[in-house]
């Protein structure tokens, strides 16, 4: 039995709504939204660490070596199962990493002309979970609506899956409501990935992961669309060698 979420942070924007995580939004159905992955692993207690016997390893493959995503699926366009609430084992198993909250040693602090940014209060090697972005899950439809609005442009996170000839989208807004996700600033050289992670549903949560090794004080970052070749009218201040200049 898995248990919720852990999450003790709050908003320095006092206009913005803490939410621990994604809930479902415009455009997205009850049906798109449910849990459904009903065939579940049996491993007790923590567990989940034999690809032979825990039939979600079996199935899905194995994602974590001690609690650090393995450096394959940082590139992968494999998906990312973890046991969801269905399954036999515990929260602490070797296979739910993401649902047990954000890690505990971040920080939100001014980054200049940047606004806010998240900071590592600790090192944190290749691999290391930070953060979900979490937010309003919305459709495609809605999603152009809300482009008109400035505020939301900036915190609307779009993620491409590519599985044989189907492509995935997962549009999630966290402008009004969010996690500390949403501080994570864009670099054109970025020490962190989104994976998409599913747990028990189809449409994945949006994670954040090291895709290097991050010193303690350093800025935790990401590229908002690496997907794109064109770069919008916005300046760009991650401070990076070779910086685009402008936002993508």
């Amino acid at each position: 039995m898995h248990t919720s979420v852990i999450d003790h942070y709050s908003h320095p924007d006092v206009n913005v709504i803490y939410v621990k995580e994604s809930f479902k939004g415009p455009g997205v159905t009850d049906e798109m939204f449910k849990e459904f992955f009903k065939n579940v692993c049996a491993c007790m207690q923590a567990g989940c660490d034999n690809i032979e016997e825990c039939y979600c390893l079996e199935t899905y493959g194995q994602n974590y070596e001690n609690g650090l995503l393995k450096h394959e699926q940082l590139s992968s366009q494999k998906g990312v199962f973890e046991c969801s609430r269905f399954c036999c084992c515990s929260a602490s198993c070797n296979n739910s990493i993401v649902q047990n909250g954000p890690s505990k040693n971040l920080l939100i602090q001014k980054a200049g002309n940047k606004g806010y940014g998240v900071f590592a209060g600790v090192y944190f090697p290749k691999g290391s979970f930070i953060s979900e972005y979490a937010g309003e899950i919305i459709g495609q439809a809605e999603a152009q609506k809300r482009l008109g609005d400035p505020d939301c442009t900036k915190y609307l996170m779009l993620v491409r899956e590519h599985s044989k000839n189907t492509m995935i989208e997962t549009y999630v807004d966290a402008s009004k409501f969010g996690n500390i996700g949403r501080y994570l600033n864009h670099s054109c050289e970025p020490n962190c990935v989104v994976i998409p992670i599913r747990i028990g549903r189809v449409i994945p949560m949006l994670c954040f992961f090291t895709s290097r090794p991050v010193a303690k004080g350093e800025e935790l970052t990401y590229f908002y669309c690496p997907e794109s070749s064109i770069h919008s009218n916005m300046r760009c201040y991650c401070g990076a060698q070779r910086c685009c200049k402008y936002l993508p």
